[in-house]
């Protein structure tokens, strides 16, 4: 009831306040295996769909986010060649519009029934850089004029160009709707601050479709118009002007270049580009309220780049692509968005991962305590409790790498011809994977008695000279090559995880041979001060509590219990539970022996513990874990005060 009811307060409460929240530039990464421009193309550009799918466009082929957030890209559909400008999506929310930049050609795709594109399916349309959906048929485009001297707005009519007879022709009839100041100054109306030409950028049509923005990228001005007077300008043959139809947002110069990518929630604009052609970038957040304010300018490459924004509403989620000139794509975004950085945690999972185990051996015909797939004496479910405890631990090598063998291996599962069969352990495989070169081989064999198989390649962890494989950038590799067998597999038998010198396989007869539990398997193998036979003889650890142990006067009474539960439940399961519970292992032995010798310290002991086993009874909460670390601290603090003034010295 209390959890609930803390979960209810705190939900109120972060419901209070903005709906969007402009995010903290540290949080992004590299997004690895990010789309590059397919051959002949300079850029690959995006939208999202109202769910929160990121759709991208790489020149050559489509892609689309399996989920809002995941970090599956599924290519569906190829051969939409051209040099990408923009996508956009229907007010129908499933058709795609790409235009190929300054050609002449734009796609139609249905992302509901996508194909791949078939000769005489485009649209013939003017030279173009950007365009939107003013309604469901009539899309605007800003392009270029014909000669080259300035850039315009026009509006066509999609019933109209993409009728067959008309998709023939070579130059479609439009309306120039809007068209920015030339450099002759016959032909032009002068307008304050405007430049003697003006270049395209996007155009962005808001949520509702009631309002546009559009700019001039040479004098980066930037004004919003009403969509309906465009439409009205359409349908009567007549012309907006630049400066009395648009309102003008900020000053010109105040904003990159690129020109609006989207509209957050709190209807903030999101703005990428830069000052000019190599001069400094990034991606602005801007409140268009007169005074426009620039809220926050983002630059997640840390060099200021020109960046292509590509934003989604419906996650409010920002990819940021590092477009310099000459080198590879770099797109930025956070691990909500798109990008699996850093790599899918198991941690997470295994809650899943040991359901999943107690499924798949009982269906095999194993014990689910001991069964032992690689027959390396450990059984897997210690190991996995083992890869459990370095998921959820501070970061160090061995766990990054450990993060991304998951994160590698999870693709190999779904890449599995039998992956709809193996759905069901999808987690547990992975993890399975990570372990050794022997579970590679020992797993499939068992597997292809159910007549399933894995055939993929599949990366287990490998550690030497303090050095761990597989890395992070190896996710950018399509073959993946680990290498052969090293030093230390430390996940397998013969590995030495905390290397103290003990091979897994001996820490875990110790533990076994002196009446420990997987959990306590797992604090000798990550503690270079345990070996799983010393302390257990001492202060019988299975209990989880030397102090507590120590306190009551044997492991088996119902207040330990309570305490080693909450320990392997609660503690094991946190990077700050793991390394308190590491620390007590470590320091808590000869507090332990203070204890058991003198009867007052431990009957202040079993008074102290009383509102701690109360809370972890009670609660179950990290409150819990906080009043218990702060008091076993405490405990460990007097005891040793005490220990200094005895004149028996405790042998270490």
């Amino acid at each position: 009831m209390l959890n609930r009811l803390f979960a209810i307060s705190l939900a109120i409460l972060c419901s209070i306040g903005a709906y969007a929240e402009i995010p903290d530039v540290n949080d992004f990464r590299i997004v690895p295996q990010f789309p590059q421009p397919a051959t002949g193309a300079f850029g690959v550009v995006g939208t999202a769909t109202t769910s929160g799918k990121f759709v991208l466009w790489d020149g050559e082929t489509v892609y689309l986010q399996a989920s809002a957030g995941s970090d599956k890209l599924t290519a569906i559909a190829t051969g939409y060649l051209g040099d990408p400008g923009f996508v956009t999506i229907a007010p129908d929310g499933r058709t795609l519009m790409m235009g190929a930049g300054f050609q002449t050609v734009m796609y139609l795709l249905d992302l509901r029934a996508p194909v791949d594109f078939v000769e005489g399916e485009e649209i013939t349309v003017p030279e173009h850089f950007s365009g939107a959906f003013l309604s469901s048929n009539l899309i605007i485009l800003d392009r270029s004029t014909d000669d080259f001297l300035a850039s315009e707005l026009v509006v066509l009519d999609l019933d109209v160009i993409t009728a067959p007879a008309v998709r023939t022709r070579t130059q479609p009839l439009f309306h120039s709707v809007l068209e920015f100041p030339r450099v002759d100054p016959a032909t032009r109306d002068v307008i304050v601050d405007k430049p003697d030409s003006s270049y395209s950028a996007k155009l962005f049509v808001s949520r509702d479709r009631t309002l546009l923005y559009a700019m001039d990228a040479n004098t980066r001005e930037l004004r919003v118009f009403f969509v309906t007077d465009f439409i009205d300008a359409f349908e009567n043959m007549t012309t907006l002007d630049w400066a009395t139809d648009g309102t003008l947002i900020g000053l010109p110069g105040d904003f990159f270049s690129e020109g609006v990518a989207g509209e957050n929630p709190d209807e903030e604009l999101i703005i990428g580009g830069s000052e000019g052609f190599g001069a400094p970038g990034g991606v602005m957040y801007v409140d268009p309220e007169d005074p426009a304010l620039i809220l926050a300018t983002l630059d997640p490459a840390g060099t200021e780049p020109f960046y292509n924004a590509i934003y989604n509403r419906a996650t409010d989620e920002l990819i940021a692509i590092d477009s310099t000139f000459g080198q590879p794509l770099e797109a930025y975004a956070r691990e909500s968005a798109i990008a699996p950085v850093p790599p899918r945690n198991p941690c997470a999972d295994f809650n899943d991962n040991f359901t999943q185990w107690d499924t798949f051996t009982t269906e095999n015909g194993l014990n689910p305590d001991t069964a032992d797939i690689d027959d390396d004496g450990i059984p897997e479910k210690a190991i996995l409790a083992l890869i459990q405890r370095v998921s959820c631990g501070f970061g160090s090598k061995l766990r990054s790498a450990t993060l991304v063998a998951y994160d590698l291996n999870l693709d190999a599962v779904d890449a599995e011809s039998d992956t709809a069969e193996l759905s069901d352990y999808r987690e547990l495989l992975a993890a399975l994977m990570i372990i050794s070169e022997d579970m590679h081989a020992a797993l499939p064999l068992l597997l292809n008695e159910s007549m399933l198989s894995l055939d993929n390649d599949y990366v287990r962890v490998t550690c030497s000279a303090g050095e761990c494989q597989p890395e992070f950038e190896e996710k950018q590799i399509a073959a993946l090559q680990v290498g052969l067998r090293t030093e230390d597999e430390p996940y397998s038998a013969s590995g030495d995880l905390d290397f103290d010198g003990t091979s897994n396989l001996t820490e875990y007869r110790n533990v076994i041979a002196n009446g420990g539990s997987n959990s306590d398997f797992v604090l000798a193998a990550t503690s270079s001060s345990l070996d799983g036979s010393s302390t257990l003889e001492r202060h019988s650890s299975s209990s989880g509590c030397f102090i507590a142990t120590a306190a009551y006067g044997t492991p088996l009474a119902g207040e330990i219990d309570e305490l080693r539960d909450f320990r392997d439940t609660w503690l094991l399961s946190t990077p700050l539970g793991s390394a308190f519970v590491g620390t007590y292992y470590r320091l808590s032995p000869p507090v332990a022996d203070q204890v058991a010798q003198h009867a007052g310290l431990r009957r202040f002991v079993q008074v102290a513990l009383i509102p701690i086993v109360f809370i972890v009874k009670m609660v179950n909460t990290s409150l819990g874990f906080t009043a218990s670390a702060v008091t076993l601290l405490l405990l460990c603090f007097i005891a040793r005060y005490r220990n200094s003034r005895s004149p028996h010295r405790i042998r270490s």
